[in-house]
């Protein structure tokens, strides 16, 4: 897709009141805003008593939308196996069963 060009779900959030930079949900108090900043610098909340912070009083008094969350980049599945494959493990291993003995003769030095 080109720089610039919306995909529909972008232009539909547009049409709603969403802007660039916002994050989707219902709007925040100004405590709540300063826990997802501090969050997301990676700071402790616990060290910080976010009512003693050098903010402006009527900043307090609005709500404002929520930060953006970042975007989990997760890794491609490489292998063709199903989710849960255990590789080199046989029917009676998955059923919790121990492999059998073999008890018959030995084959080319092998049981």
């Amino acid at each position: 897709m080109p720089a610039g060009e919306d995909t529909d779900g972008v232009k539909l959030l547009k049409k709603m009141g969403w802007r660039p930079g916002h994050g989707v949900g219902p709007r925040i108090t100004w405590r709540q805003r300063k826990i997802q900043d501090l969050l997301a610098a990676g700071k402790p909340i616990y060290d910080i008593n976010i009512e003693e912070l050098d903010d402006d009083e009527e900043a307090k008094k609005h709500t404002y939308p929520p930060r953006d969350t970042p975007v989990t980049k997760l890794s491609r599945k490489g292998n063709t196996h199903g989710l849960g494959f255990v590789p080199e493990q046989g029917l009676r291993e998955r059923l919790g069963e121990k492999r059998a003995e073999p008890t018959g003769p030995t084959l080319a030095g092998k049981p």
